[in-house]
């Protein structure tokens, strides 16, 4: 299933149902059905939004994810692509 989706950066839920989420260089995060097989839901980023890491929080409401200069937050549940949060401009 995750074959489909060239990575940098996963993340597993282990609960009741099973919650995985994938980014990568392509600029998007997919959320995956587990149980299913198949992506539930895509996330398109902008130019330059390449995932490097992702982060679920336990309850399964928030996502983060950060990748070259942003950490942004997304609301799991919602239908929107649109971050909750989000930090451009991030440097070391």
């Amino acid at each position: 299933m995750i074959q489909q989706h060239q990575t940098t950066a996963q993340n597993f839920q282990p609960t009741n149902q099973l919650l995985l989420a994938s980014g990568g260089y392509d600029n998007t995060i997919r959320m995956w059905n587990v149980d299913k097989g198949f992506c539930d839901k895509l996330i398109q980023g902008t130019d330059n939004s390449h995932v490097n890491s992702l982060a679920i929080t336990p309850n399964r409401e928030l996502l983060a994810s950060a990748g070259f200069q942003h950490i942004r937050l997304y609301d799991v549940q919602s239908n929107t692509n649109t971050p909750l949060i989000n930090f451009d401009g991030i440097s070391k």
